[in-house]
């Protein structure tokens, strides 16, 4: 029985998801990923870009509601340690990349029995309840498949109205790698998802040679390989916009994976 937590209680949270030895990331109360500690050494509240979840329900091929998977923002309120990203730090608030005045959940529980945690959002103005399991692969007395340097992450939606809805959930990751960077959709028979790399000219037994990914299991996706490339907050404000809609990606349009689901 895990104890659950709300309000000003989700600040203190950073729960890691990763294999043993490999590193984590956090899941912090709100639901949104943090301290990124992958890269061999400690990395406390670290960001990686726009890396959110996100959801939208659907009725009838017209969108009914898009939010962010993430409840309110609960500390950092004027600001935190400086990453590099312009104007942000002591004084200028939240970090623009936690898109903390966009649409989110009202309603954030978080309750978590280590290596599982469980976040479960509601909002009145969103037609549906959603939990998130998070967990890291851990198997008793099987320390190669326990330390798979990976975090796994379930969705499970209640449908709260009198008719079907269809829902996608979003994943968007920014690659986290050097910056010349290649993202390359691929499929197989189990799953689908986006391979995050360093430069091909980069020789893979280099030091700074690396990859990630992200996929699914799920049937029917879109996804991009990379965002909208442009100044300012028009890359943001495209992506936002274009989920915001019947939008299905295209691979040729840093990094996303969506999943969708007809739920009744």
């Amino acid at each position: 029985m895990h104890r659950e937590y709300e309000g000003r209680f989700l600040r203190e949270i950073s729960f890691p998801l990763g294999g043993i030895g490999s590193g984590s990331i956090g899941l912090s109360g709100n639901g949104r990923l943090t301290d990124r500690e992958i890269f061999n050494r400690p990395n406390k509240q670290s960001v990686n870009g726009y890396t959110n979840f996100a959801i939208k329900a659907e009725r009838g091929g017209t969108v009914s509601d898009a939010r962010l998977l993430q409840g309110d923002t609960v500390c950092d309120f004027t600001g935190g340690m400086h990453t590099g990203y312009h104007s942000w730090g002591y004084g200028h608030g939240p970090s623009r990349t936690s898109l903390a005045g966009l649409k989110h959940f009202k309603e954030c529980c978080f309750g978590g029995f280590y290596p599982l945690a469980e976040i479960k959002f509601k909002d009145e103005k969103f037609p549906g309840n959603v939990k998130m399991q998070a967990f890291n692969p851990f198997i008793p007395t099987c320390e190669r498949d326990s330390s798979i340097p990976a975090a796994f992450f379930e969705f499970e939606i209640q449908n709260t109205e009198n008719e079907d809805l269809d829902y996608t959930i979003a994943l968007s990751v920014y690659n986290p790698l050097h910056k010349d960077t290649v993202n390359r959709y691929y499929e197989s028979d189990k799953c689908r998802g986006i391979s995050m790399t360093t430069a091909r000219r980069l020789d893979e037994n280099k030091p700074g040679y690396g990859n990630a990914c992200i996929s699914t299991d799920c049937g029917d996706v879109s996804c991009q390989e990379y965002w909208f490339r442009s100044g300012w907050f028009d890359d943001v404000t495209t992506c936002l916009r274009e989920y915001s809609s019947s939008f299905r990606c295209s691979r040729c349009s840093d990094t996303s994976l969506i999943p969708r689901e007809d739920v009744n």
